[in-house]
């Protein structure tokens, strides 16, 4: 598995792989957001016919996470879990759960999707890490 840093770097190997966003990352005290992908390996033979559904499923659960759409969300990952060769698993049960905490609450307009970075979380300088 490899994790692309910046959709400029993504952008350049969506023509020859098969690249998926994953989630965002809100460096807060640099004022940086950062979009970080997934190049999926190479796929098996007998997935080919699906890997275009996949990919548009995908797509659908993270355009889902970012507008709120968490009942979508929750019916797409178990259908997503084992896809890609299992490759995307982990990202997969990470935002099931995430969502599991906060699709009952009301969430307000100051409610973002990105993942909120800071040198508390880091235990380190964000300059010195990125």
């Amino acid at each position: 598995m490899n994790i692309i840093f910046g959709t400029e770097n993504a952008t350049p190997l969506m023509d020859k792989y098969t690249v998926l966003e994953l989630d965002t990352l809100d460096f807060v005290n640099m004022d940086k957001i950062v979009t970080l992908y997934i190049v999926v390996e190479q796929a098996k033979v007998e997935d080919m016919p699906n890997l275009e559904r996949w990919t548009r499923m995908h797509a659908a659960l993270v355009t889902g996470y970012k507008t709120k759409n968490f009942d979508l969300c929750m019916e797409l990952v178990p259908h997503l879990l084992g896809t890609f060769d299992s490759e995307v698993d982990t990202f997969y049960k990470m935002l099931f759960a995430r969502i599991e905490d906060i699709k009952d609450t009301e969430l307000d307009d100051a409610w973002s999707p990105n993942i909120e970075i800071t040198d508390e979380k880091l235990d380190m300088p964000i300059k010195a890490s990125i």
